[in-house]
């Protein structure tokens, strides 16, 4: 994936805030979200902010202006949150309807587990459609197979991996 979009243009870079599970948090740039961000081709628009999650107001928000908004599968955080707020609207992300949960089977995809490696296949395929070779869908059914001896079906796929 690193290498498919290496050559990718800065201003083809998809600009990405990582949300806790209170849409008012933000990964900072030494958690693990932020290195799952930069794994997919991403750049992270918190990466300057120090330590864990931290506290960020709306303004904020606007000013970094994210072209994606991702939210953790964990602590309540629902898309609608954002998507249904109106002082949410003035968003690039939320216009574009690309506000997205990572998904969860197992570990959470963004968390530092073997199941993250999944996370950066499926946010790759959200920031970069049509440019990066590996499929959720494939390497979603290759993983559990292989490291959990679990079968997953084609509903848990469509519902882990979705469509891009």
């Amino acid at each position: 994936i690193q290498e498919e979009t290496a050559a990718l243009p800065a201003d083809q870079r998809v600009r990405v805030l990582f949300t806790g599970s209170d849409p008012l948090q933000a990964a900072s740039g030494e958690m693990y979200q932020t290195s799952l961000i930069e794994a997919a081709g991403g750049e992270s628009v918190s990466v300057d902010l120090p330590g864990y999650w931290n506290d960020v107001n709306l303004e904020q928000i606007a000013v970094w202006n994210p072209d994606v908004i991702v939210i953790p599968p964990y602590g309540g955080a629902t898309i609608a949150a954002i998507t249904d707020s109106p002082e949410w609207q003035v968003l690039d992300a939320v216009q574009n309807g690309r506000v997205y949960q990572m998904p969860k089977l197992v570990a959470p995809w963004d968390t530092p587990a073997p199941d993250s490696v999944l996370g950066i296949v499926w946010l790759a395929e959200r920031l970069h459609p049509g440019v990066v070779s590996l499929s959720c869908a494939a390497e979603t059914t290759i993983f559990y197979n292989t490291f959990y001896g679990y079968d997953i079906t084609a509903e848990e796929i469509a519902a882990l991996c979705g469509s891009e």
